[in-house]
């Protein structure tokens, strides 16, 4: 007798914190699988045409767009964000009064994209995941180029919690003679959020009390290292 065991799911679940319950309501974070760009939807699929004897084809043929965006999630901005840069300085202001932005120097990355600000975002959202996230710009759920650059990096789930932050940078271009301002709104498609695994993925939504919401970015945001703190961690708790 043939017995076959069906492959378990990988489970992925997305926190939010209570604060935030708006961003559960209004601007969740979706299966990319849901959230089919309009563009793609209106797009005539390849066709043979017997009038023309010609082929018409378009990229719903394409398995390399076709499993882009079809896979992972889609994690949108919870809030609008209005960001003004002039002269070499910035101002920001979150719609919601809740959360802050923050600037890396180019010290820290010298020679690479010296004429950009780059600001960190810290995203309400964590994910509790068993596998590490590829954290990606959404290019295929935007039609046109954005006025920043959103930069791919790999978060690495703290093994024995499996918590990952879902904070992300944006470059922005510094101006040299005019004023640049740049209006983020909420529901703007931020992050494509691919889990680096070829198992299916079981994902939902679960909001967080005051006191969890803190325990766990505790756990996350822990500073208990003067430098490479997030290294150490990831390390300390490897074989937990």
């Amino acid at each position: 007798m043939l017995f076959f065991l069906k492959e378990k799911p990988v489970e992925i679940i997305a926190y939010i914190p209570e604060e935030y319950s708006f961003a559960k309501e209004f601007s969740p974070i979706k299966p990319a699988k849901d959230l089919i760009p309009s563009w793609w939807k209106d797009l005539p699929n390849s066709d043979f045409l017997w009038d023309d004897f010609t082929i018409k084809s378009t990229v719903k043929s394409c398995p390399g767009i076709i499993q882009t965006i079809t896979n992972g999630l889609i994690m949108p901005m919870w809030s609008d964000l209005a960001l003004q840069i002039y002269n070499n300085e910035f101002k920001y202001w979150f719609a919601d009064n809740l959360y802050s932005l923050d600037i890396h120097q180019n010290s820290q990355t010298s020679g690479f994209y010296n004429e950009y600000f780059k600001f960190k975002l810290t995203s309400p959202w964590m994910f509790k995941t068993p596998v590490k996230l590829m954290y990606m710009n959404p290019f295929y759920h935007i039609t046109d180029p954005n006025e920043y650059i959103v930069p791919h990096g790999i978060n690495t789930p703290i093994s024995k919690y499996n918590i990952v932050a879902s904070n992300y940078f944006i470059f922005v271009k510094k101006p040299f003679k005019e004023r640049k301002d740049i209006l983020i709104k909420q529901g703007t498609p931020l992050l494509h959020i691919l889990p680096l695994t070829d198992k299916k993925i079981k994902f939902r939504i679960e909001t967080l009390s005051a006191s969890e919401s803190k325990k766990t970015w505790s756990i996350l945001g822990n500073r208990s290292n003067f430098v490479s703190f997030g290294l150490k961690n990831i390390s300390k708790t490897k074989y937990m």
